[in-house]
């Protein structure tokens, strides 16, 4: 009869209770808190996110942009944001970003406390710093 390694148990036994722990949920939309607008656009997943409401630009790829939190609705940043590419420079290892000729889009991805990625390169870059 063979008897199993211990040290076989202890991590089978440990991978079993992370399974149970996971939850495998579907990705959606946040319930909209009250005092976010509605037209605001969620940018997130399971994990947290945040709600943006745009207007339109006055001036070329120059957006104002509210930054609402995900549960609580509480504004968390309001400033001008522009329009960007934005390239990887994998020798300074920092993005670099470049202004757009034309592009016309609705602000829709995910705020990363300096900027709001939209898709592809295209960011939203704030004008000042967050506090």
């Amino acid at each position: 009869m063979n008897i199993p390694h211990p040290f076989a148990i202890a991590v089978l036994g440990i991978c079993s209770i992370a399974l149970l722990g996971c939850k495998f949920e579907k990705a959606t939309t946040a319930v909209r808190p009250d005092n976010v607008p509605v037209e605001a656009i969620w940018g997130g997943g399971v994990d947290g996110g945040t709600w943006l409401h745009c207007l339109p630009p006055e001036t070329p790829f120059r957006y104002y942009c509210e930054v609402y939190d995900d549960f609580s609705g509480v504004l968390i940043w309001e400033d001008f944001f522009q329009l960007k590419i934005v390239n990887w420079n994998d020798e300074t290892e920092r993005p670099e970003y470049s202004s757009l000729d034309s592009y016309k889009i609705l602000p829709s991805s995910s705020f990363s406390g300096a900027s709001i990625s939209i898709f592809g390169q295209l960011e939203l870059i704030a004008e000042t710093e967050m506090d």
